[in-house]
């Protein structure tokens, strides 16, 4: 006779009252009645035989195994020795899952979401992520593949996804997201530390959107000093029910309670399980309930699991979204319709499955839900353990990712307010929208290969480090002086007093900024880092020797990797001394970037302007190979910009409501770049003239030339400035203020009103160059003399034709400028490095200045004709 047998048979008898209870790792079958009052055990035992009916041999079959106890009691003794079942606190397992369903005899029920929680965790109306549960009776059937698929694709759509690697024999969630957990604080091993608290593993994964992301809590650190502990760990899981169950529901608590303290930090929770019938499935399911997703073979090898309540059991949890079954194959040739009729009945005994865990009132027809089995094909992207991003899967695969986001309730995308705040033109203080194009969202990932970041001027690098700041994906080391980020401040007066300390030895500077970041737990905060730096040159002026190259035994004591980024080299020094200066900064990010010790535990990041990598040190194209990403604004994505500026400013949307509206409507898509051209453009032809007075330009043609660094005679693969889009809209807003109606023609800004603006923010985007000039040309020893110097050959250009002679206009130059002909020459040279004039194709000898500087410059464009 087998378990569930006798629980059957002894549960008609109406003389005694059943009950079955777990507490593990123990299950109790209780026995409860008069007959046994004044009885000794072994008379209640004969006693019992007799009234259910079955052979002392039968019955001691099963009271004799040794997870069951057979408990004969009156009721008083029920309450007095067994007191303690019934609390739901020592979790449960497949034993008492599989208890026969009767009146008197019932498996424990599921937590469902209008019912308190019995791990005492915080009430499930307070849910503010919804969890998932992947499991395969058996292995090998692309369990972990799928999860990781789907939390990829959520992220696209701008979900933020948790997952928790719940398969702890066999973990492998954080070698496909190529991570690696360095302690316990981000693993569910140290989650099930009392009284710890969670930090998952950061942006394993970014989306193609600025609010999808994948975190990961992994099973384990990954070195070999916690084998020990993670196997003590396993045995404590295996013994204790409870230990898992707590540490989810723990999990579960943490992440509520920081959504009642502001945002929700996760949208979905994606839990990775053992296979088979693993202890510790049901105890994390038991802790934060919500659809399982059930990896099936229908070829037969897993047929009798149709037969037996596991399947039940694990669909109990959510009866609006119970889950779904999910059908792996290696043969690229098979299609969804062969395996559907070659295994018919077994896929129609699974969906009825879903339909009696989804059972109501009148019955549901497997046939209706038919979408709640997934065929999932091999693809041939995944060989070798590859985890493709979304984009570059097979259309079978995502089409399987969309099924299944479709019956889970994970479709469309989640809604994405456009992020409003004060609007500057500093990337460091700015608070508009961030859009973040796919190619930037390659940093925004815990272990991105890219440390160099280069970009031209005014193409967004500052703005790139407050956002990594933000995010916690990098600490601030050097930054743009007006930071609020954290961090030195560039050229400020510790910086000063820190390379006087060095005597000017550069290089040395950098080890002497590095040993001060080290120094405190975080660089974050005004002054925290300068501070530091100061005991430094404190030492320093103490002991001369004091400073030396930091070794193995200066990171005895650290366990996390710290990732640092760098901005503000371009304005940190003067001048004469810029190249000395980035040389030392790429020999140190070297020492750094090669060495075995530092690359473990140490990731520096450089925002740099494009110009200055040229040349910066020797073997610099090595040092940088595969590690280099260029900052580039494309028609697509400024124009996306824009419309994210347009709708932060009070002016437009009081004039332009409904068009605001509509964009923001669009959020998402805008958020990451994504809206296309024709949309952007329509949108914005709302707010702005069809065309221009000036040259009768198109205003298409008016956004797609005079924001780039396209030159005047053709169209290029051009970059264009969010820097001067961001001064051009808020200039018009401050132009228009108080006589909007008269800017305002048929509905639309004036032509007049555009040109103007465009004026204006051009010359203001000149003003912002300049101050990189101040360091960059090298014209007078002096600082202040420099930078009188510079004003002077600024002022030259204005009025000046382009294209020019470069001889013609040197000349012109230093007449006008009072600076030396071969000084105005060097100056030319560079000035065209950083992208202000380029070379005119064709025409040796001459140059242009570029769309985005001319009038800045008060450059007048005139057409040359060819020489006969």
């Amino acid at each position: 006779m087998t378990i569930s047998e006798f629980i059957e048979s002894i549960a008609r008898i109406d003389s005694i009252k059943v009950e079955v209870e777990y507490a593990h790792p123990t299950l109790y079958i209780l026995c409860v009645g008069g007959l046994f009052d004044g009885m000794a055990t072994d008379a209640r035992f004969t006693a019992f035989c007799e009234a259910v009916g079955m052979s002392a041999v039968d019955v001691a079959s099963v009271a004799t195994s040794p997870m069951i106890e057979l408990a004969l009691v009156t009721e008083r003794e029920r309450q007095e020795q067994f007191g303690f079942l019934g609390s739901g606190e020592a979790g449960t397992s497949w034993l008492s899952a599989f208890v026969p369903r009767s009146e008197t005899a019932m498996a424990p029920p599921a937590v469902l979401d209008d019912q308190p929680d019995r791990a005492g965790e915080a009430s499930p109306s307070r849910r503010t992520a919804k969890a998932v549960h992947f499991y395969g009776y058996k292995g090998g059937q692309g369990r972990s593949t799928v999860l990781v698929a789907l939390a990829k694709v959520l992220a696209d759509a701008g979900y933020r996804v948790l997952t928790v690697d719940a398969d702890i024999e066999a973990p492998s969630l954080d070698a496909m997201f190529g991570v690696a957990a360095a302690d316990i604080g981000s693993t569910l091993m140290g989650l099930a530390t009392p009284g710890a608290t969670l930090t998952p593993l950061s942006r394993t994964y970014v989306g193609a959107s600025v609010t999808g992301y994948v975190d990961l809590v992994s099973a384990r650190p990954v070195a070999a000093r916690f084998d020990m502990d993670f196997a003590a760990f396993l045995l404590n899981a295996s013994l204790d029910a409870s230990v898992l169950q707590l540490a989810v529901a723990g999990l579960r608590r943490q992440i509520e309670t920081e959504a009642d303290n502001g945002s929700p930090r996760y949208d979905i929770v994606l839990f990775d399980h053992r296979t088979g019938l693993a202890p510790s499935v049901l105890p994390i399911m038991e802790a934060w309930p919500g659809p399982a997703v059930i990896f099936v073979r229908p070829d037969g090898m897993a047929r009798h699991i149709l037969d037996s309540r596991l399947l039940d059991t694990l669909l109990a949890h959510d009866p609006e979204s119970p889950g779904a079954f999910v059908s792996f194959s290696l043969d690229p040739k098979k299609t969804a319709r062969d395996t559907r009729s070659q295994s018919a009945r077994f896929i129609e005994g699974l969906l009825g499955k879903i339909a009696d865990a989804m059972q109501i009132g009148d019955a549901i027809d497997p046939q209706d839900l038919d979408p709640y089995w997934v065929f999932w094909r091999h693809d041939q992207n995944f060989v070798d353990g590859q985890q493709p991003n979304p984009r570059d899967m097979s259309s079978a695969s995502r089409e399987a990712i969309g099924q299944l986001r479709s019956v889970l309730g994970l479709s469309g995308n989640p809604a994405v307010p456009m992020q409003q705040g004060s609007l500057t033109s500093s990337g460091s203080t700015d608070d508009g929208q961030f859009i973040l194009t796919p190619g930037l969202a390659k940093l925004f990932t815990a272990d991105s290969p890219y440390t160099y970041v280069f970009g031209r001027k005014g193409t967004g690098k500052t703005r790139l480090l407050t956002e990594l700041v933000r995010r916690d994906l990098a600490e601030p080391l050097l930054v743009a002086n007006d930071s609020r980020a954290g961090g030195l401040p560039s050229a400020n007066r510790s910086f000063q007093s820190a390379l006087a300390a060095c005597n000017r030895d550069f290089e040395k500077f950098w080890w002497m900024l590095l040993g001060a970041a080290l120094s405190t737990p975080s660089t974050k905060g005004e002054g925290v880092l300068e501070a530091a730096l100061l005991e430094q040159v404190e030492l320093l002026a103490a002991d001369s020797g004091a400073l030396v190259r930091f070794g193995p035994q200066d990171f005895a004591s650290h366990t996390e990797k710290r990732v640092f980024v760098i901005d503000g080299v371009e304005t940190a020094v003067p001048a004469g001394d810029l190249r000395s200066f980035v040389e030392a900064l790429f020999r140190f990010l070297a020492a750094v970037q090669f060495d075995r010790t530092y690359s473990r535990l140490l990731t520096i990041r450089l925002l740099l302007r494009s110009d200055l990598a040229t040349g910066a040190a020797e073997n610099v194209e090595q040092q940088i190979e595969g590690a280099a990403l260029y900052l580039h604004w494309n028609k697509t994505t400024i124009l996306n910009f824009a419309l994210a500026r347009i709708v932060s400013l009070p002016w437009f949307q009081q004039h332009f409501a409904s068009v605001c509206n509509r964009i923001e409507a669009k959020a998402n898509s805008i958020s990451r770049g994504a809206l296309s051209d024709d949309d952007s453009e329509s949108l914005l032809l709302e707010i702005f003239p069809a065309g221009l007075e000036r040259n009768r330009l198109k205003t298409t043609t008016f956004f797609a030339s005079y924001f780039s660094d396209a030159g005047g005679d053709a169209g290029t693969d051009s970059a264009f400035y969010p820097r001067l889009f961001d001064g051009f809209l808020r200039t018009l807003a401050d132009n228009a203020g108080e006589a909007a109606p008269a800017e305002l023609v048929d509905g639309r800004l004036s032509s007049k009103s555009v040109l103007l603006a465009y004026d204006q923010a051009s010359r203001s985007f000149i003003g912002d160059v300049r101050t990189e000039l101040y360091s960059f040309l090298n014209i007078e020893s002096n600082i202040d003399a420099n930078k009188s110097a510079v004003d002077r050959l600024i002022a030259a250009f204005d009025g000046l034709q382009t294209p020019f002679s470069i001889e013609e206009i040197i000349e012109t130059l230093a007449e006008r400028a009072n600076i030396p002909v071969d000084v105005v020459r060097r100056s030319l040279t560079s000035m065209q490095k950083i992208g202000m004039f380029e070379a005119r194709a064709g025409y040796p000898g001459e140059l242009r200045a570029r769309q985005l500087y001319k009038a800045g410059l008060g450059m007048k464009y005139v057409r040359k004709k060819a020489q006969e």
